[in-house]
């Protein structure tokens, strides 16, 4: 069983959320509504949804391998969140920006890493 696939979505998933979560305040998103607090919490969870998502599927990749359980539905889940998540953040920025193309490598990893612990 090959653990190092999974061992590197685990940081990866993780460190991407973590990035991503931190640039909240770069982009300045409670300014955006500064005067209403229900509108600044709701935007602001939007953007930490994403975060979360990566690293909970991320941990679940690891947790599944670990149990040596080959889960496909969580495989297919993971590689397409992954893969969508780093295009649509490639087609956003227009080139080609790190955080697109680690959740690109992210979503490749999944894959391999089922595909040679079956």
């Amino acid at each position: 069983m090959n653990t190092g696939y999974a061992i590197a979505v685990a940081i990866l998933g993780p460190l991407i959320g973590f990035v991503h979560s931190s640039f909240a305040k770069s982009y300045d998103l409670a300014g955006l509504y500064p005067d209403n607090d229900v509108k600044r919490r709701i935007i602001t969870l939007i953007w930490h949804l994403p975060s979360m998502v990566w690293a909970a599927l991320a941990l679940a990749i690891v947790t599944a391998h670990l149990s040596g359980d080959t889960n496909l539905p969580l495989t297919v889940v993971a590689v397409f969140v992954f893969g969508v998540s780093g295009a649509g953040n490639l087609w956003a920025h227009r080139k080609p920006f790190i955080g697109g193309i680690l959740l690109l490598v992210t979503a490749l990893l999944v894959a391999l890493d089922w595909l040679t612990n079956q």
